[in-house]
């Protein structure tokens, strides 16, 4: 259906696809990244383009709901939105309009919903779900899982002198980037 470019059969088979394999995430995965990455490429405008890519993320949240003892859908969920927001070809754009996105973010604060910000709440609920929750997570060395969520501190203190944000509140981003890289300094990880 993506190669003839049936766009409602393709949404049509991915969600029944999901419900016979509910509880295996990397269904939920593939299925949400083909939406938010391969799909929404099809598209030349990119209000289009951010529709599919909300449409994949969508996929990885409802993915969650079946599949609470595994953290790889929260880990990989944000690596999502950190790439396909933040770093894509249109990240001005979509950066813009994530923010703006009502629909998506119900009430969350205007200030919370920067990408970065975001993602980084999902690194966390990954980390969580491991330590207090017995979650499994596969994929990833530990020092890489355990570090994404400082990452996206740093991220969101650059993007916000890109985005021509500077004084007080582009110091007190770096300072809570340096913070949280300071604490995972400090945390013992196994390797």
């Amino acid at each position: 259906y993506k190669r003839i470019k049936n766009w409602p059969e393709l949404a049509a088979t991915v969600n029944q696809l999901t419900k016979l394999q509910a509880n295996y995430p990397k269904v939920w995965d593939y299925q949400a990244w083909n939406l938010a990455f391969n799909v929404a490429a099809e598209f030349d405008d990119y209000r289009h383009r951010y529709r599919w890519v909300i449409r994949g993320f969508e996929y990885y949240l409802e993915g969650m709901k079946y599949n609470e003892h595994d953290a790889s859908l929260q880990n990989r969920y944000a690596f999502s939105v950190n790439q396909k927001i933040g770093r894509s070809d249109e990240r001005k754009q979509f950066r813009r309009m994530f923010k703006e996105d009502d629909d998506f973010h119900g009430s969350r604060p205007l200030a919370e919903r920067d990408n970065w910000l975001y993602a980084r709440q999902w690194y966390q609920e990954a980390e969580n779900m491991v330590d207090e929750r017995g979650a499994t997570f596969r994929g990833e060395a530990p020092v890489i899982f355990r570090s994404h969520a400082a990452m996206c501190l740093m991220y969101y203190a650059e993007y916000l002198e890109l985005d021509g944000v500077f004084g007080q509140a582009a110091r007190q981003a770096w300072k809570s980037a340096g913070d949280a890289w300071d604490e995972f300094g400090r945390r013992d990880i196994p390797t």
